[in-house]
């Protein structure tokens, strides 16, 4: 592993001016796939999604089990629960060379038993010498920047910046997705899980992890090693060195799989890769996205989500230009009720609400622009040509939101279900494009708002376009279905987001008070 990491550092100056091949031809794809970007082609069928929590945590479990050559876990953080127990056992058990990576500050952030950091290396230390096992802590690229180096350590200093990417490796299989290595993320948290089954597809996400652990800012940590590599015993990259590095890393290692993948025929997917950290000067996903909402017109649907909507005003503006020239457009996040921190001690229990009116004020701009669908009642989530629909992913127990304040207000849990989790929340986020019988997607860890794009490290899988009937355009679109025409999926619009129960109601509390209002606009660009 030590070789394998040392090989990574200088990866970036070894393949600097590699020709680019398999690149896609279509404009849809040369959109997706940016114009000089490396593609790889695999067969229909080797993309598809998972489609619920549970459906996440048994085949992660079980592909990591039966390894036999290498494991790669990227994760914002790790939990230490029964069933991160559970896939802690799986990883002990494999065969295979195991690579767990998190962000540093999450990962010794203290839950109530020990430090995610720790929980996974008391794993990690236990491994057999016949393979290697490997930790690293993440510490975001531009961690020796004012003021961030001067934040400490703790939920501050993650303010300005974590390693934000999930993305899960085991020999040729891989999954990139939102969900991070915890209870909530196994049982009741609905995400989205973009998965893959290709051999040289999936060495691309083995060398990603790689590259991020041979970060000069990393921790590293290897079993039976008696060195540990931290940070300040080398010589640090400036932030925009380090985005260099990463990004001729990657291709590097999509150059790489391109070459081993076997010539497919017309019906292959075409996949790619592509980092964002404004931070690092790395905005490739955000350059996809916005190309691709600037092509979008009359016979596109064009489908969104994310976890938290914070989308900052260029791009409502492209998806307003997008309406106007005909697309049909749909936004789905999380209802406050169905949102992660709710019920979240301190100030992180106001995210809720913030959240709620940083969509209003998406709404209303829209409005302002003549583009917002104005839904009636009772209405599904349908994709209505030259309009953007807001859609919220919400618990049927959740509606206590769209009314007045009452007993059950801003900061109240639902109630259990009779035979379910306390709790249902949504952090999905994907982009799904069809056209004209293609279906294109991009799903990773971007939100696709203010901090996904400037402040943390994100990295997203793009596929397609495909044909909608072939197999992998077929699940694609049963996910997107799932998620927007769900029973979860709500319409909502101005009449919702400005009823008095989503409104500031109290002058003080953390979850209610006024100061919310001012908070979200002072610190959207780190949400």
């Amino acid at each position: 592993m030590r070789a394998a990491l040392a090989g990574a550092r200088r990866l970036g100056s070894a393949c600097r001016g590699a020709p680019a091949t398999g690149r896609a031809s279509s404009s849809l794809a040369a959109a997706a796939h940016g114009a000089n970007q490396q593609v790889v082609r695999v067969p229909d069928g080797s993309v598809s999604a998972l489609t619920t929590p549970a459906d996440f945590f048994s085949t992660l479990v079980e592909r990591v089990a039966a390894a036999r050559d290498r494991v790669s876990l990227v994760s914002l953080y790790v939990g230490d629960g029964p069933l991160e127990q559970q896939l802690m056992r799986a990883v002990s058990s494999c065969e295979a060379d195991v690579l767990v990576a998190m962000d540093a500050t999450r990962g010794r952030r203290a839950w109530p038993g020990a430090a995610p950091a720790d929980f996974v290396w008391s794993t990690l230390a236990a491994s057999p010498p016949t393979r290697s096992a490997c930790l690293a802590l993440l510490e975001h690229p531009a961690a020796g920047r004012w003021p961030r180096n001067r934040m400490g350590s703790g939920r501050l200093r993650e303010s300005a910046g974590t390693q934000h990417i999930k993305a899960y490796a085991a020999d040729g299989w891989a999954c990139v997705a939102g969900a991070n290595l915890s209870t909530d993320y196994f049982t009741g948290r609905q995400d989205r899980y973009l998965v893959t089954d290709s051999p040289p597809l999936a060495g691309v996400y083995h060398a990603a992890a790689r590259l991020l652990a041979a970060s000069p800012a990393a921790h590293t940590r290897e079993a039976g090693a008696t060195v540990t590599h931290e940070p300040a015993a080398v010589e640090q990259l400036t932030p925009g060195e380090e985005g260099r590095r990463l990004q001729t890393g990657l291709a590097a290692a999509l150059e790489a799989a391109c070459g081993e993948a076997a010539p497919q025929s017309e019906g292959a997917v075409p996949v790619s890769l592509a980092w964002q950290c404004g931070m690092l000067g790395l905005r490739d996903d955000q350059a996809r996205l916005e190309a691709v909402l600037a092509a979008a017109g009359e016979g596109w649907r064009v489908d969104v989500a994310t976890g938290y909507c914070n989308m900052p005003d260029h791009m409502v503006g492209l998806l307003a230009a997008a309406a106007r020239r005909g697309a049909a457009i749909r936004v789905l996040t999380a209802s406050p009720a169905a949102n992660g921190f709710l019920g979240a001690r301190s100030i992180p229990a106001a995210l809720p609400l913030a959240y709620s009116l940083l969509l209003r004020a998406v709404a209303r701009r829209l409005s302002a622009m003549g583009v917002l669908h104005a839904p009636s009642d009772d209405e599904p989530a349908a994709s209505v040509p030259g309009r953007v629909s807001l859609v919220e992913w919400t618990h049927p127990l959740d509606h206590h939101w769209a009314e007045p304040r009452g007993a059950a207000g801003i900061g109240t849990r639902p109630p259990p279900d009779a035979d379910g989790p306390a709790r249902r929340t949504f952090h999905g986020k994907g982009l799904w494009v069809e056209r004209g019988g293609e279906v294109l997607t991009a799903g990773g860890s971007s939100n696709f708002g203010c901090r996904s794009f400037d402040v943390d490290v994100e990295l997203q899988t793009w596929v397609g376009p495909v044909a909608a009937e072939s197999a992998t355009g077929t699940s694609l679109l049963a996910e997107r279905d799932a998620l927007f025409a769900g029973e979860a999926a709500v319409p909502v619009g101005l009449r919702e987001l400005e009823q008095p129960g989503r409104l500031p109601s109290t002058l003080s509390q953390y979850d209610t008070g006024q100061w919310v209002r001012a908070g979200a606009v002072l610190v959207r660009q780190w949400m």
